[in-house]
């Protein structure tokens, strides 16, 4: 008989084993998110896991070889609505007073507009009014002094006829 050896029969080492997408499908791609404009679409696939410190599958790797997700912008096909926000112009003219004797009110006005309607990005379509909206001024457009108990009424002489 020969003599022992030294040296192990086997020797074992672990090695690094990658996730593995290879020939794995991918799912179909999701539909696209939101309702207008420009969204995202997905698809996934699940892939063999990883082993002893490789490289892990995970969403959106930027090797597609070790990616589980795959994300992309896609359009709706339909253009979000357009808001446009009222803005006041500036106040009219006060209104003569209301009454000639016993205190009166006088009234301005001022109109909200909506610049934002006309201003068109090039290659965007025109405001339409079934489809965007308007969103109207804060505030009121009526501004108003005097009145009962308001010391600012205007003509505040009496009415009373002097029978003298």
């Amino acid at each position: 008989g020969g003599k022992g050896c030294d040296m192990p029969a086997k020797e074992v080492r672990t090695c690094a084993v990658n996730c593995q997408c290879a020939g794995v499908e991918w799912g179909s791609w999701s539909p696209c998110s939101g309702t207008c404009g420009e969204g995202t679409r997905e698809k996934n696939r699940v892939c063999k896991a990883h082993k002893n410190n490789g490289i892990a599958c995970r969403e959106n790797h930027p090797s597609v070889d070790f990616s589980s997700k795959v994300t992309e912008k896609c359009d709706n096909g339909m253009r979000c609505p357009i808001i446009v926000t009222g803005e006041w112009k500036n106040w009219g003219d006060w209104t003569p007073c209301s009454v000639k004797c016993g205190g009166g009110v006088k009234t301005r006005n001022r109109k909200c507009e909506y610049p934002g309607k006309s201003v068109q990005k090039e290659g965007e379509k025109a405001f339409d009014k079934d489809y965007d909206r308007e969103k109207p001024c804060v505030g009121s457009g009526v501004e108003v002094i005097g009145g009962d108990g308001d010391d600012n009424q205007c003509n505040k002489k009496s009415c009373e006829v002097s029978t003298l």
